[in-house]
């Protein structure tokens, strides 16, 4: 059997520390012995450093998606919304998916900051069972200053009227209005 120099660096218990082995044939270097119980409880730490650092990792990650949630999409009051409806009728038409990804992605480009958000409405059905949808579509932008609103309205309206014709034949109608109270529902 092979004589087994103990490192100077274990001390007297020689249970936990790590040996250097001769090398068996000239020319090959000293090696490193690890005795069993070491072994285990390096492998152990090695997956528990695995362990933590793949919680720090998920941490991380979602204190950055968190952080991109810095607008609000509720309304508040002091807000102004900007409703635009598109009447239900005979030989109507419009092209929800048109409007979803092209007109109004567009018209939110043209708001700027001012826009804190917008809505999209599908109408499903009227009061009654047995009554038409009245709006087959409404609109939503809520803005801080309808000011500003009409001001890139108008520098825009060629753009934003030219658009109706690639997903409906209903002249909108548009109405404004301030936000003056917001109750959340407390009924458990």
């Amino acid at each position: 059997m092979e004589r087994l120099s103990r490192n100077s660096s274990c001390g007297s218990a020689g249970k936990d520390c790590l040996f250097w082995r001769p090398p068996a044939s000239p020319g090959r270097g000293w090696q490193l012995f690890i005795p069993m119980q070491q072994k285990t409880k390096t492998i152990f730490m090695a997956r528990k450093l695995k362990f933590f650092s793949l919680i720090f990792a998920l941490v991380g990650l979602l204190s950055c998606k968190t952080s991109q949630m810095s607008y609000p999409s509720t309304p508040t009051v002091g807000m102004f919304k900007v409703a635009i409806l598109y009447p239900n009728g005979d030989d109507k038409t419009f092209d929800m998916d048109y409007y979803e990804k092209k007109h109004m992605p567009m018209v939110a480009g043209f708001l700027g900051k001012n826009l804190k958000f917008y809505e999209i409405d599908k109408g499903i059905a009227g009061r009654t069972p047995n009554d038409k949808v009245p709006f087959v579509a409404i609109g939503y932008f809520y803005i801080n200053d309808v000011a500003e609103y009409n001001k890139a309205i108008a520098q825009n309206r060629d753009a934003v009227v030219g658009d109706f014709k690639n997903y409906t034949n209903i002249q909108p109608i548009v109405h404004i209005s301030e936000i003056k109270q917001v109750v959340y529902n407390s009924t458990k």
